[in-house]
């Protein structure tokens, strides 16, 4: 590839250089394409044995509270104990709940309580893992590749959040939920396997004891730097109020496009994965908080011309817009996190940023299936859209330090710039 032409397509120079951040990079494909494929089955199982809406929405409500207090935990073990054995352990105990669900389907009348109690138990997992594994990944990689590192992470994210349902999908219909979850369980085993091999990162916080102020201090340093209180407002606004994947098994059946399951969950990463190939060009653009914001409003404006039709078409066009608008807000947004906090913070850090990330998801998954349930099931997805970008643009009202972040100027930038330079040993 010519000189030229690298400047606009995706960096792979992480891969190269850092043979840790490549295992990384590989274990969590691996685990993702595993665990998406579970992803479809589990509320597939709980749709076709309730048909319910309510049902639906409480699997969202279950997982909210372990998420939210395993995070906090995660944030502070991550800031003040060996990261990469709780990635690993945690890893594991995905196995074992994945376990839970392939003994649950092998019943003629699989337990709904059972389907709950995993969701929640995966949460719990998440929240543990995310934090450490989120601090890990920057102690890999130089401070200038950690924007190319975000991107092939995203793309790897992507590649499987759009083979893992689709694979998902044809082995429901062609072998049964049992297969997918045997395979998930395969995917676990090789990404333990894989994790173990990564080199001992060194310890943040070492010989300090982790209590209820290193909480406090996390909280305390996110709210203090309004550029990144920023991200996660944006981020928490454009999930709850325009995330309708929790309606797909629905929304198929009403168009009377059932075999479409599958395209609707790839679109969104479909689009992800096109504007990601770009990863080299949107590295050139320095305003990294204007980023953030003109991707999550344009992930709304899409959401919203989902939902004005009943074309399959033009609803999957509008899915890979809205994929493409959030890989643009993910991009800026993981830079801004990944290269403007130091890593005494980083683990707590990485709690919040899991928070609004994963909780909007899960509170997204409440309101789209309540108001659908309330009206129906397009005015949830287009009114979502709607007001998603009405609050997006009154919250820049309260957000300048974030819309004038500037990666080449930040002062907290610099500071990580250094520490970084003095103690990287690649």
């Amino acid at each position: 590839m010519s000189a030229k032409a690298s400047k606009w397509t995706l960096d792979l120079a992480p891969l190269k250089k850092y043979r840790d951040f490549k295992i990384l990079w590989s274990s969590g494909f691996v685990s993702r394409l595993g665990s998406m494929a579970t992803y479809v089955t589990l509320p597939y199982q709980l749709w076709h044995s309730t048909h319910s809406y309510f049902a639906s929405a409480i699997l969202g409500v279950v997982e909210i509270v372990p998420l939210i207090l395993a995070s906090t935990i995660g944030g502070v073990l991550a800031d003040h104990h060996d990261r990469q054995k709780i990635v690993w352990m945690t890893e594991a105990g995905a196995l074992f709940a994945t376990g839970l669900l392939l003994i649950n389907s092998y019943f003629s009348h699989p337990s709904i309580l059972v389907l709950y109690f995993v969701g929640a138990l995966y949460a719990t997992i998440d929240g543990f893992q995310r934090p450490s594994m989120g601090a890990i990944a920057p102690q890999l990689v130089s401070h200038d590749d950690q924007p190319a590192a975000n991107a092939l992470n995203s793309m790897s994210s992507n590649f499987a959040t759009i083979a893992g349902p689709s694979l998902g999908g044809l082995m429901i219909q062609g072998l049964g939920v049992s297969s997918v979850y045997i395979f998930n369980l395969v995917t676990f085993a090789i990404s333990v396997a894989l994790l173990m091999k990564i080199k001992k990162t060194p310890i943040a916080n070492q010989g300090k004891r982790p209590g209820f102020t290193s909480v406090f201090d996390g909280f305390s340093y996110a709210w203090n730097r309004k550029d990144l209180l920023g991200t996660y407002i944006v981020d928490l606004l454009a999930m709850i109020l325009a995330m309708p994947n929790v309606l797909f098994p629905a929304w198929v059946e009403k168009i009377n496009k059932s075999w479409s399951l599958g395209l609707f969950y790839a679109a969104g990463t479909v689009g992800a994965l096109l504007v990601g190939f770009f990863s080299s060009l949107m590295g050139r653009f320095k305003k990294h908080g204007r980023g953030v914001v003109v991707g999550a409003l344009a992930w709304g404006a899409a959401i919203f011309l989902a939902g004005t039709t009943n074309q399959l078409w033009i609803i999957l066009f509008s899915l890979i817009a809205a994929g493409g608008a959030d890989m643009i807000s993910v991009y800026y947004r993981s830079a801004i996190w990944n290269q403007s906090i130091t890593d005494d913070f980083r683990g707590r850090l990485a709690s919040i940023e899991q928070l609004s990330y994963s909780v909007g998801p899960l509170l997204g998954q409440l309101r789209a299936a309540s108001l659908a349930s309330w009206s129906n099931l397009r005015f949830s997805v287009s009114f979502g859209g709607v007001s998603c970008i009405f609050f997006i643009i009154l919250a820049l009202f309260f957000l300048p330090k974030m819309w004038s972040y500037d990666v080449e100027t930040d002062e907290n930038v610099a500071i990580v710039r250094k520490e970084r330079e003095k103690h990287q040993n690649f």
